[in-house]
């Protein structure tokens, strides 16, 4: 009787939980601190030195200067020592590139054609100053003329975002700095897509959202939102990290999770999306429900106390038959 009675309480609580249909919704956000600690948790288990020294050793052997960069600075981050050979790799790799005139003359390069900066590095430093500039988006602007008057395709999205570019600047000295947030926004946008790191499907957020036709111009309202979110996930993560985050964002709402993810891991973002991947860092926001475990418990509960009722049942019928 006891034993069924337990049975009948833990049905009844499972049924008052149920009711609030706790499955509809079964995550929650996380705060900032709970981010952080599974971030570092998640990291601990996936940088190991097993995961790390191939990919550098391959990026070095590519020349790749943005890939070097981001694996020896997580090696730096997760204390993993490198062995002599690799250590002497990249001291040469390094070395090969710090020579004072070539770095400047690259800077240079960068400067007047974004297009042909040797990493994203360099774009963020050498670049970028020019391209927030009214400069920058008249000589946009000029590419679309010239484009548009041979009767080559004109790039609709790299002159919308110049239109928008200029209007938040005009904003901004008319406000007192009003604009500048969509400014920047626009301008690390269209830097990133002329690099070829804006994935179409935010190309295709961007053109509905600010409605980028040459006929009707840019309404720089309605790209506030993801321009802001693009903002603040560079001033969290930095500019640099957030041209290369530009590729794992298909949608607006992938710039709002990823920017909430910055929230709490700032600088490591972008190790966060390109080790873990872009879908388990996102999860990292999230948790299940506090009433979701409670019912998942109280099922478990439910159906173990059901499976030990049966098998006394069981039992003491077949101590009955053998008596």
């Amino acid at each position: 009787m006891l034993s069924a009675g337990i049975v009948v309480a833990t049905l009844g609580s499972t049924i008052l939980v149920l009711r609030d249909a706790p499955f509809t919704a079964p995550f929650v956000e996380r705060s900032t601190a709970e981010i952080a600690r599974a971030a570092d948790r998640a990291m601990a288990r996936a940088v190991t030195a097993d995961w790390l020294f191939p990919r550098l050793g391959d990026a070095i052997r590519a020349g790749d200067e943005d890939a070097v960069s981001f694996y020896a600075a997580l090696a730096q981050d997760h204390d993993i020592p490198l062995p002599p050979p690799l250590g002497e790799e990249l001291a040469a790799f390094r070395a090969a590139r710090e020579g004072g005139f070539a770095r400047l003359s690259e800077c240079a390069v960068c400067a007047y054609d974004a297009a042909r900066c040797p990493s994203i590095e360099l774009l963020a430093i050498c670049a970028l100053p020019v391209e927030m500039t009214p400069l920058g988006d008249l000589n946009a602007l000029r590419r679309g003329g010239e484009a548009y008057l041979s009767g080559q395709p004109l790039d609709r999205l790299e002159t919308g975002l110049a239109i928008v570019g200029l209007g938040a600047t005009g904003a901004a000295l008319g406000t007192g700095g009003g604009g500048l947030v969509v400014k920047a926004g626009a301008t690390t946008l269209r830097l990133a897509h002329r690099l070829g790191r804006v994935t179409p499907g935010l190309a295709r957020a961007l053109m509905e959202s600010a409605r980028m036709s040459l006929g009707s111009g840019a309404r720089v309202a309605r790209s506030t939102d993801v321009t802001a979110d693009l903002l603040r996930l560079g001033g969290n993560a930095g500019v640099a990290p957030t041209l290369h985050l530009l590729r794992h964002i298909d949608t607006a709402e992938d710039a709002a999770r990823i920017a909430r993810l910055s929230d709490a891991a700032g600088p490591r973002t972008r190790g966060l999306v390109e080790v873990l991947g872009k879908s388990r860092a996102l999860r990292l926001t999230v948790r299940l429900a506090d009433r979701v475990l409670a019912a998942m418990a109280l099922i478990y509960a439910l159906i173990l106390q059901l499976a030990l009722w049966i098998a006394g049942r069981l039992g003491r019928a077949a101590l009955r038959a053998l008596a």
